[in-house]
């Protein structure tokens, strides 16, 4: 029964099929919502996988091999208007994670910022339509587009957040 369900992660489900002796390498993506996940794979280990995997944590599961996956693979996004003084990366990071400017420039020298799946390591990096920012740590989300200016001369931006 779900409501006895451990809440489970990405990193339970792909920890599990690595308990299996399935090698990072042989999964493709997998997508989580809530106590669900799709795990793309070859056909000849989704078979394996659907066999042996009975228990994630503590938490007994039942896999499936299916060909719709619509419900779980579409990310879900919450839209949200900002205002920044610029659309470099850290100002938007500062806004749309509520951290400070110095918090948002300490993830760079980190490593920790990504930029359309790359490393950014540039602080001072414009934005523009649909670039997405993932913060290792805080989340993703897709820099939308400028909307115009607010009265005392600030930038109002569209940002869609991963949730």
């Amino acid at each position: 029964m779900s409501r006895f369900s451990d809440d489970l992660d990405h990193r339970d489900f792909l920890g599990a099929l690595m308990s299996l002796g399935i090698k990072r390498e042989m999964l493709g993506d997998i997508f989580v919502k809530g106590n669900e996940a799709c795990v793309f794979c070859k056909d000849s280990l989704a078979d394996f996988i659907s066999e042996n995997l009975t228990r994630i944590k503590h938490t007994t599961v039942t896999a499936n091999v299916t060909d719709d996956v619509n419900d779980i693979t579409g990310p879900e996004l919450e839209d949200k208007i900002i205002q920044v003084s610029s659309v470099r990366i850290d100002a938007v990071i500062s806004r749309v994670y509520n951290l400070s400017r110095q918090e948002a420039l300490m993830l760079f020298p980190g490593g920790l910022v990504y930029l359309n799946g790359r490393q950014c390591t540039e602080n001072a990096r414009l934005l523009k339509a649909e670039d997405v920012v993932s913060v290792r740590g805080k989340g993703r989300f897709e820099f939308s587009r400028e909307t115009g200016l607010s009265r005392k001369g600030k930038i109002n931006c569209k940002v869609r957040i991963y949730i």
